[in-house]
C-alpha cells in the first residue's frame, strides 16, 4: 500500500506476515467447554488484507460480549465477523528478538540496498528465533560488503556518530587498568539503561535444547564439554562460589550453542554466546550496552594495502576475543550454566553455575574492548610508532595482515609483531608468507601448515603468490525467493571483481520483488528456467589473480570508470604504473523499483559512485603508496558537461545535490594535494559497461574487466591526448543554490545569514516561492515535535518581525 505524508512524500507500506499462533491443550478444552469454536486455522504464516486502526477496530466487537481468557493467556475477542485471538502468552520463557536492521520494510528495505541514498534503522520482531538467524546474519555481512567504500562523502550522521564514539572511547581510557602485564576492563554500559532481569529461566530452557540436541551426536557432545573444560582450566570461565562477591541484584546469564567449522585448521568448534536473548519487555544485555566505535579497519582496505610489497606476512590472533580480563564488578553480567557431568540430562544437581573472567565472545561490545585494549596496549610502544601505526591499520579482529620489500624488513617485522602481542599475553600463530626464506627462519609452533590459507575470506597461494578466485552456486529443489537470496547473499565478494558475473542474479532477485512473490512462494516454471540459466553461467569459474599490484611508495596513477544502464550503475577502479594495470576495486547498485529515473541521472549517480570509491581507495592507499593523478570516466558527455560547468538548467534537487558531493570529494582530495581529472571514454572501451550488463564465466575469464582499456597501459600523458580531459574547481568556488536553510542546534537564528533568499540565490518569482515553501514545511514539522517551552530555540519571533 502506498501512503503520502503532510510533505507530500510517498512510502510503501507491505504486508505483514506472522506466524499463527497455535493453541494448546488447556487452550481448546476451555473453548471447547464454553461452546465456542475458532475458525479453521493453518500453522502457515499468514498475510493480512487490511489493518485496523484503534478507531475502527471497537466498530466490529461486539458490545455486549465480554472477553474469553484462555488458559495460555490469549484472549478470545467476540466480534461481528467471528471470534478472533488476542493478547500475549503468559510464558516468561517466549522471547523478544529485536534486531537493528539497515532496511526498510519489504521493497522499501531492498531499494535502499539498491539506491545511493543512506539506509535507515527500524525495529524487527522475530517470533521464531531459529527460524532465519542464519539468512539474516548473511544479509547484514552481504549488505556491509556492498555498501562499503561508497557512503555519502561528509554524512552528517556519521559526524553525529563520531563525537558520540569519542565519549565511548574516554570512559574506556578512564577504567582500563593494567596489572601484571595484563589489561582488565569493564563493560561499556549506556546511561540510565533499564535493569537487567535474571535471566535464569531463559538459560534453563536453552540449556536444555543444547543438550537434547548435542546428545544425537555424543562424540560432539564430549568436544563441546572438552572446550567448557579447558576455559575453565585457563581460567576462562570460574565457578560461582559463596567466597567470591555478587550481587544478588546484579545476575544476568548467557545462554549458548555449538558453532562447529571442521574446515578450519585450528578451532573447529566454538560455542558461541547469546547476549541477545531476553524476555518480553525486558532488555538483553546487548541492549543496555554500548557497541562502541568501530576500532577495525574497513575489510577492503586491509585487502587493497596487502596487494602493495614483495613480501605478504598473514598471522592468525590465538583466541583473541578471551585474551582481555573482565573487571570483577562485571562478571555475574556474563554467567553461564553447563553440567558437572554432561553424560547425565540438566537436572538441578547436575547443573554448573560459571561465570566469565574474560570478554566473552558474542558481547556487542566485544569487538571495539578487544581492538581498544589492543590499541591501548601497541601505544605503549612510542619507539616503534611506524610499526605501531602498521599493524593497528592492518589488524582485522584475530587475523594480522603485513607486507614487506625485502627479507630484512620482514623478517623485523616477525620479531616485534610476536613481542608486542606476547607482553599482551596473546599469541601469534599459523603464520603463513610468500618468502620461503622467511619461512623457514620461523620457530615451528608459528608456522602453519597450509599455504594456501584464505585471506579475509580469499584463498591465497602463497607459493604462486595469488589469489584463487572462484564462485559456484548451489542448486536447491524447491526454487523461491528465499532460496534464491540465500544464494546471492552467499557469495563472497568484499572487493567488487566478481559483479559483472553475479549482476545477472542480482537483477534476478530483485525481478522477483517486483512480481510480487511470496519469500517461500515456488516460482514459475519460467522463472525456475532463468535462475538455472543463471547458475551455468556464473558455477565453477575460476581465476588466479596476482596478489602484488605495486611497490611500496611507489608512484602510481589511478583510473576509475563510470558507467549505468537500465539494469544498474557501477564504477571499477584500476591501479595504473604503466604499462602495468590491475583492477583494484569495484561497486554496484540496481536502480529503485519505485521511482522511475532518467537515463542522465542515473549516469550521474554513476559518476557519484565513482568518485566516492576513488575518493575511499585514495583514503585507503595514502600510507602505503605515492598517487600521482587520479582520473574518472565516464561515457555520458551530457553529465561530464553538468561536472565540469556545475551547473543544471532543470533545477533537479537530486542532481544538484550529487553535484555538490562531487565537488566536495574533489576539493577535499585537492586539499590532500592530489590532481585530479574528469574525462570522457568511448563507450566500447569503457570496463564499468560489462558491470551494469552482465557476463557469463566463459566471457569474464578474459574480459578486459580485469586490466581496464588499451590505454591504460600507455604512458600516462598519452591518456589526455586519446580522452577529453578536465578539472573542475572545488565546491567553494562555485555559486551555491540552497533549498533549505535550517539553524540546527542554535538557539538564536540571528548568527546564521539575515537572509533566507538572497536576489542571487532564486532566479524567478516561481522559484522564490517554492523554496520559501519548503522551508516552511520545514519549520511546520520541527515545530510540532518540539515542546512548546523549547520552541524559541527553533526561530525566535524576532525573524518573522525583522525587516526583510
Amino acid at each position: 500500500m502506498s501512503f503520502r505524508d503532510c510533505f507530500g512524500s510517498g512510502t510503501e507500506i507491505t504486508h505483514i506476515r506472522r506466524k499463527v499462533v497455535p493453541l494448546t491443550k488447556e487452550d481448546s478444552e476451555a473453548l471447547l467447554s464454553q461452546n465456542m469454536q475458532l475458525p479453521s486455522m493453518s500453522l502457515a504464516k499468514v498475510q493480512p488484507s487490511i489493518l485496523l486502526g484503534c478507531d475502527q477496530a471497537w466498530q466490529f466487537l461486539r458490545q455486549n460480549s465480554s472477553q474469553v481468557e484462555l488458559p495460555s493467556g490469549l484472549h478470545v475477542l467476540r466480534t461481528t465477523m467471528g471470534d478472533i485471538l488476542a493478547g500475549k502468552l503468559k510464558s516468561p520463557e517466549k522471547i523478544l528478538h529485536l534486531s537493528l536492521k539497515d532496511e526498510r520494510e519489504e521493497i522499501t528495505q531492498w531499494d535502499n540496498y539498491w539506491s545511493l541514498e543512506s539506509q535507515i534503522h527500524m525495529v524487527h520482531e522475530e517470533d521464531n528465533p531459529g527460524g532465519d538467524e542464519e539468512d539474516e546474519c548473511r544479509w547484514e555481512k552481504f549488505w556491509e560488503l556492498e555498501s562499503a567504500g561508497i557512503h555519502e562523502f561528509g554524512n552528517p550522521e556519521r559526524e553525529e556518530k563520531d563525537r558520540h564514539d569519542k565519549q565511548v572511547w574516554d570512559n574506556f581510557n578512564l577504567t582500563v587498568e593494567r596489572r601484571a602485564d595484563v589489561y582488565y576492563v569493564k563493560l561499556p554500559w549506556k546511561d540510565d539503561h533499564p535493569q537487567l532481569p535474571d535471566n535464569y529461566a531463559i538459560a534453563i530452557r536453552r540449556l536444555h535444547s543444547v543438550w537434547n540436541s548435542l546428545q544425537k551426536d555424543q562424540n560432539l557432545l564430549q568436544r563441546y564439554d572438552a572446550v567448557s573444560q579447558e576455559q575453565i582450566q585457563m581460567n576462562i570461565l570460574e565457578d560461582v562460589t559463596e567466597e567470591r562477591p555478587s550481587s544478588k541484584t546484579k545476575k544476568h546469564y548467557l545462554a549458548h550453542q555449538a558453532l562447529v567449522t571442521p574446515n578450519k585448521l585450528t578451532t573447529k568448534l566454538r560455542i558461541v554466546f547469546d547476549a541477545s536473548a531476553h524476555y518480553k519487555g525486558c532488555p538483553s544485555l546487548n541492549e543496555v550496552l554500548h557497541r562502541g566505535p568501530v576500532i577495525l579497519p574497513q575489510l577492503f582496505g586491509i585487502l587493497l594495502r596487502f596487494r602493495i610489497g614483495r613480501i605478504g606476512i598473514i598471522a592468525n590472533v590465538e583466541k583473541a576475543f578471551l585474551q582481555v580480563r573482565l573487571h570483577e564488578s562485571e562478571r555475574d553480567f556474563t554467567r553461564c550454566l553447563w553440567l558437572w557431568d554432561y553424560r547425565q540430562p540438566p537436572e538441578p544437581n547436575n547443573i554448573r553455575c560459571l561465570r566469565f573472567t574474560r570478554v566473552a565472545f558474542g558481547l556487542t561490545a566485544s569487538p571495539f574492548l578487544l581492538a581498544a585494549t589492543t590499541h591501548y596496549h601497541l601505544d605503549t610502544y612510542s619507539s616503534e610508532r611506524d610499526l605501531v601505526q602498521v599493524i593497528k591499520n592492518n589488524l582485522y579482529v584475530d587475523n594480522v595482515l603485513l607486507t614487506a620489500e625485502n627479507y630484512d624488513e620482514a623478517r623485523y617485522k616477525y620479531i616485534k609483531c610476536k613481542e608486542m602481542f606476547n607482553a599482551l599475553s596473546i599469541n601469534l600463530r599459523e603464520f603463513v608468507s610468500n618468502d620461503e626464506k622467511l619461512m623457514q627462519g620461523m620457530i615451528d609452533k608459528d608456522r602453519s601448515a597450509d599455504p594456501q590459507p584464505k585471506v579475509l575470506g580469499i584463498r591465497w597461494n602463497s607459493l604462486s603468490d595469488r589469489f584463487q578466485v572462484n564462485c559456484s552456486i548451489s542448486t536447491d529443489s524447491h526454487v523461491s525467493k528465499r532460496t534464491v537470496a540465500r544464494a546471492v547473499a552467499s557469495i563472497y565478494d568484499p572487493l567488487g571483481w566478481l559483479i559483472p558475473l553475479t549482476h545477472k542474479a542480482k537483477r534476478f532477485l530483485q525481478s522477483l520483488w517486483k512480481e510480487g512473490y511470496g519469500w517461500d512462494s515456488t516460482l514459475s516454471a519460467s522463472h525456475i528456467q532463468q535462475w538455472h540459466n543463471i547458475i551455468d553461467g556464473i558455477s565453477g569459474f575460476e581465476k588466479a589473480i596476482p596478489r602484488v599490484v605495486a611497490r611500496g611508495s611507489s608512484n602510481q596513477v589511478i583510473a576509475t570508470f563510470a558507467d549505468a544502464s537500465l539494469e544498474a550503475m557501477a564504477a571499477c577502479l584500476y591501479l595504473c604504473d604503466p604499462p602495468s594495470t590491475h583492477l583494484l576495486m569495484a561497486r554496484e547498485r540496481l536502480p529503485s523499483l519505485r521511482t522511475a529515473m532518467t537515463m542522465p541521472k542515473m549516469e550521474l549517480n554513476a559518476v557519484t559512485l565513482a568518485t566516492r570509491l576513488t575518493e575511499t581507495v585514495v583514503k585507503e592507499l595514502r600510507s602505503a603508496i605515492q598517487i600521482k593523478y587520479i582520473y574518472i570516466f565516464s561515457d555520458s558527455e551530457i553529465v561530464l558537461s553538468w561536472v565540469k560547468n556545475h551547473h543544471v538548467a532543470e533545477k533537479s534537487v537530486m542532481v544538484t545535490n550529487r553535484l555538490r558531493e562531487i565537488g566536495k570529494i574533489v576539493e577535499h582530495l585537492q586539499s590532500l594535494k592530489y590532481e585530479g581529472y574528469f574525462g570522457y571514454v568511448d563507450s566500447i572501451q569503457n570496463p564499468a559497461d560489462c558491470a551494469t550488463r552482465g557476463l557469463r564465466k566463459n566471457q569474464f575469464t578474459t574480459h578486459f574487466w580485469w586490466k581496464g582499456p588499451a590505454f591504460l597501459e600507455e604512458p600516462e600523458s598519452n591518456w589526455k591526448k586519446k580522452s577529453t580531459t578536465f578539472k573542475i574547481k572545488p565546491e567553494s568556488d562555485n555559486q551555491e543554490r540552497n533549498v533549505l536553510l535550517a539553524a540546527a542546534g542554535q538557539s538564536d537564528v540571528n548568527e546564521v545569514d539575515r537572509y533566507l533568499i538572497t536576489p542571487k540565490q532564486a532566479i524567478t518569482l516561481t522559484q522564490t516561492k517554492r523554496i520559501l515553501a519548503y522551508a516552511l514545511r520545514f519549520i511546520k514539522a520541527i515545530t510540532r515535535q518540539v515542546r512548546s517551552k523549547h520552541s524559541n530555540q527553533v526561530i525566535s519571533a524576532s525573524w518573522w518581525t525583522s525587516p526583510r
